[in-house]
């Protein structure tokens, strides 16, 4: 569990953050009477406060995929539990769950001003730098513990004092309580620097090419240091471009004037997909800018003379053209142009409709405004301050609050929906029947197994969730492409991914 948190002033945000153009669920509501007035009656207790800056207090707790949805109720303990680390008790909460993501998550919204005092929680007792005691974490001391710790090793901090780390330590406890994918504690964390765990990370290039498709550069690092093992810069732009590929000088800016610093190489469909020239080095050979000069010979001209009469090269056919990788891609290139395309027309009608509500809420306000005139008008003046009350609340507040339910519902049909990715839409054609897709399917990248023995030793659960079994991938009977395989539409595609993204959420 990844806990987050972000100090404010604008309730307005609230409402704008929580409800606006998403799929969510209110889980709590603490000392307001709901979402939509939320932000009104938390500025209108943070109003008692002219000192404090920081009234508004936002954190969100996200589960791990892995662990699927997390029931209404293990939410709400999670929220108490970290309203308790933080000494938060009794003031103004709103907790909303959000569904606009792949893993599970809540947002918890505090006013940080007690409306009894007018003020912000009183200081606790912590403990001092450099004065740990065993079995006392991050958490204000209770009484018990202050009684336990002497003066010199403890001192009165604000209520907000290292806030994110109690909130952390407290996710490490709900992790062991609600038997979730459990993190590294601190101490764990060095444990495992000390020991020299395998390290496990995939490199932001991989990352990349799962998301959007393209061969990551550094997978044809042969065949680019062959390109630049030509004997000199039009040669090296021409092999270089005969690969679909290009190279463009990066300068660092000085007071004097700009000064080169390197090369470049990126691929012309996919600027993004880009590495320095110096990745490609080896033991034995260097492929930096200057290294790359330091073997031409002796009359080749200098990169900086060449680059600015250098000629236009067209680039070469792009890596697979024909192939069956060539053609997946080309189909999810069209299903992430439909997809912009789409998000483009639904921006623009949650614009469309987002002025037309403003419109019905303030006609709305006014015809209330009338009604409250006219019958107050019959009564007489003495008993008009109480009805104004009771009409806010028996009222206006219902009817403005139905009318803002209704307003969710419109715009949740026009709610963002996330672009699939290359692996997803690998999965989606394999599982109309293309063999193509299910044999780029990648397997799945297995840990390390001094990182999975070393969290055996150091991870201990109270309750242990049993996998999902996945369902087996049938053999590939056939390896060439299939003729009798119907066409796949790319906007059945989009639908069918949208589809299960929405799966789950009726």
């Amino acid at each position: 569990m990844i806990s987050n948190i972000t100090w404010g002033s604008d309730f307005a945000g609230i409402v704008r953050y929580l409800v606006e153009n998403r799929d969510h669920e209110v889980l709590d509501l603490r000392c307001v009477t709901s979402v939509e007035f939320a932000a009104d009656e938390m500025a209108a207790v943070a109003a008692l406060s002219t000192r404090a800056k920081n009234i508004l207090l936002h954190i969100s707790l996200s589960a791990a995929i892995e662990d699927g949805p997390l029931d209404a109720g293990q939410w709400l303990h999670c929220a108490d539990e970290v309203t308790a680390a933080l000494r938060l008790a009794g003031l103004q909460r709103v907790v909303v769950r959000h569904k606009d993501k792949a893993h599970d998550h809540v947002h918890i919204f505090y006013c940080t001003i007690d409306s009894e005092t007018g003020q912000t929680p009183p200081k606790r007792w912590f403990l001092k730098k450099g004065n740990a005691v065993r079995n006392i974490g991050p958490h204000a001391l209770s009484d018990a513990e202050v009684d336990a710790v002497p003066l010199s090793a403890r001192a009165l901090r604000t209520y907000d004092f290292r806030a994110l780390a109690r909130v952390m330590d407290t996710c490490r406890k709900l992790e062991r309580q609600l038997g979730l994918r459990a993190l590294r504690t601190p101490a764990e964390a060095a444990q495992a620097r000390l020991a020299g765990g395998a390290k496990d990370k995939i490199s932001a290039q991989q990352r990349r090419s799962d998301r959007v498709g393209s061969i990551p550069l550094m997978a044809r690092a042969e065949e680019i240091r062959n390109a630049l093992d030509t004997p000199d810069w039009t040669s090296k732009r021409d092999a270089i471009c005969a690969l679909g590929l290009d190279f463009e000088p990066i300068y660092r800016t000085t007071k004097a004037a700009e000064e080169l610093r390197g090369l470049i190489i990126f691929d012309v469909n996919d600027r993004g997909n880009r590495i320095p020239a110096s990745d490609l080095d080896l033991p034995s050979r260097k492929y930096g800018l200057r290294r790359l000069e330091a073997r031409h010979a002796g009359d080749v001209e200098s990169f900086e003379r060449w680059w600015p009469k250098r000629r236009t090269t067209g680039a070469g056919t792009s890596l697979g053209q024909g192939t069956d990788r060539q053609r997946l891609k080309e189909g999810f290139d069209l299903l992430a142009l439909q997809h912009a395309a789409a998000e483009r027309e639904k921006r623009l009608s949650r614009k469309r409709l987002k002025k037309k509500q403003s419109l019905e809420r303030a006609r709305k306000r006014k015809a209330l405004m009338m009604r409250r005139r006219e019958e107050a008008a019959q009564l007489p003046p003495g008993e008009r301050r109480e009805f104004y009350r009771r009409f806010s609340l028996e009222t206006s507040k219902p009817e403005l609050a139905l009318l803002g339910k209704l307003h969710s519902r419109q715009t949740q049909v026009l709610a963002r929906c996330r672009k699939p990715t290359w692996q997803e839409y690998l999965k989606l054609c394999a599982s109309a029947g293309d063999l193509a897709a299910q044999r780029l399917i990648p397997k799945a990248r297995p840990k390390p197994l001094e990182r999975v023995a070393m969290r055996k030793q150091t991870i201990v659960r109270e309750d242990q969730r049993l996998p999902q079994p996945q369902a087996a991938v049938p053999p590939v009977a056939q390896k060439g492409p299939n003729p009798g395989l119907p066409e796949l539409d790319t906007a059945d595609l989009l639908l069918a991914y949208q589809a299960t993204k929405q799966r789950g959420r009726d």
